[in-house]
């Protein structure tokens, strides 16, 4: 009898067991057939078919030293006068050592790529820690590495509690004298939440409020490479500088309210489209915009422009190597044929930018462009290729000429493109034909962005 019962107990667990089995598969497969929009996690819009590989890869690893090369560039190309001063703030400490190691192998590439570029840099270092007592120190501007490079063969102190950053921070806008038509960058480099000996209610907040002004006042770009901590955000992207994960224990997430505000500028799209390039494309790659050079986008072209220089500078800071290419299209007003003109990689992003800002004329059809510019490219089996469209419309219907929807996206499928989009906005309730440029984004595992200004609009015939 025994016996029994112990039988027929294993027969009703492994029966229950093969019901959940049946149950979960049934509703893995019933989920798989549904089609599912894009939906926004932290900064950027996530595909839900590949929402476990971009958690993976949400853990960046970052040298700081090659970033802080990537920093120089972009402040070289967006200074009006070649005149560029940069203030280092680093945390002194044993827990720093990687960070600092890796500093000192790019500096000399640093001052290498202002010297090639004509550039007349300064640069300062300021070094705070708090050992025994918070301690801080700084030099002046000078325009050479010695100053930096004494400051980081002093002794590492083996203590592991917060740093005085806030301190030190206005201590450096107090003390030193940056040249008033010059770039101005601050680069903080931490392992530690900023915090402040100041002895008063909210503290951090206040003084971290002060140090924004000032910035703002004297146009000074606070640049972080920190942990995740509301403070450090706050001043890099209050000042138009940039925060970035010093190691790979620090996830790359930014508060919602950060996420809205770049998402409804052009150029904060070309921000958030570069981060997720960096974080999901790693071998060589050919990036090839596929520009509507309508008359329309004329009211655009400024703002793209300065997009493109930040996709430069965040994929120059992580030392990616990559070629620009466009493909130019629009038409004659009416379903005119299309014009469609195949610049290959390679270009910089100067040109780039000459050929976005020559005249505008006409209508556009996108598709076309796809179908007959895209298998021109010719891109080696070595590099990755990249499309960007860019555009503030919706795609046109090209039946007369057999271009459709999914024939387009076989183009992009077949180059093997991967294929991110700034577009005119299409409600998600559309049909599928009606949303070609959503679509092809997510199944090259790219990203959509509806362009900011535009509205809904009838696909044309």
């Amino acid at each position: 009898m025994i016996v029994l019962k112990r039988c027929t107990s294993k027969s009703g667990i492994a029966l229950m067991v093969l019901t959940i089995w049946i149950v979960v598969d049934a509703l893995a497969a019933f989920a798989g057939a549904q089609v599912q929009p894009p939906r926004r996690q932290s900064k950027i819009m996530i595909n839900p078919k590949r929402e476990s590989k971009v958690e993976e890869t949400e853990v960046t690893k970052v040298n700081v030293g090659r970033s802080l090369v990537g920093i120089a560039r972009g402040a070289s190309r967006q200074s009006e006068n070649n005149l560029v001063d940069i203030v280092f703030v680093i945390e002194r400490g044993e827990k720093m050592k990687t960070s600092i190691v890796q500093i000192e192998r790019h500096l000399g590439e640093l001052v290498g790529m202002f010297d090639e570029s004509g550039v007349d840099f300064r640069l300062a270092p300021i070094w705070f820690q708090n050992h025994r007592g918070p301690k801080f120190e700084g030099s002046p501007f000078i325009d050479s590495l010695r100053a930096v490079h004494e400051g980081l063969y002093d002794d590492f102190r083996h203590d592991h509690s917060t740093g005085y950053g806030l301190d030190a921070i206005m201590w450096g806008l107090r003390e030193l004298n940056f040249r008033s038509h010059a770039r101005k960058h601050l680069i903080v480099v931490t392992n530690s939440p900023l915090q402040t000996t100041w002895d008063a209610e909210n503290a951090i907040q206040q003084l971290a409020s002060k140090i924004v002004e000032q910035c703002k006042q004297e146009e000074i770009h606070i640049d972080v490479f920190g942990v995740n901590n509301a403070v450090q955000m706050k001043l890099a992207e209050e000042t138009g500088g940039k925060w970035r994960p010093i190691d790979e224990y620090q996830q790359r997430r930014w508060p919602t309210s950060m996420t809205d505000k770049r998402i409804l500028r052009i150029a904060g799209i070309f921000e958030l489209m570069g981060e997720h390039f960096v974080e999901t494309v790693k071998s060589p790659s050919d990036i090839v915009f596929i520009f509507d050079s309508s008359f329309s986008m004329g009211f655009n072209t400024d703002e793209i422009c300065i997009g493109v220089d930040r996709l430069a500078d965040a994929l120059d800071e992580n030392g990616l190597d990559y070629r620009f290419g466009v493909i130019r299209f629009w038409a004659r007003v009416g379903g005119g044929e299309s014009s469609i003109v195949v610049t290959k990689p390679p270009l910089d992003a100067e040109q780039v930018k000459k050929l976005f800002r020559l005249p505008k004329e006409g209508d556009e059809h996108l598709l076309d462009a796809i179908m007959e510019g895209v298998p021109k490219l010719d891109t080696p089996e070595h590099r990755q290729l990249v499309l960007i469209i860019v555009t503030d419309e919706a795609t046109s219907r090209r039946r007369e000429k057999g271009y459709t929807p999914g024939g387009g996206i076989a183009v992009c499928r077949q180059a093997g493109a991967i294929v991110y989009v700034i577009g005119g906005f299409v409600h998600p309730r559309q049909t599928e034909r009606d949303v070609f440029q959503r679509r092809v984004a997510e199944v090259t595992n790219g990203e959509y962005y509806a362009m900011p200004g535009t509205r809904l609009s009838d696909v044309r015939r």
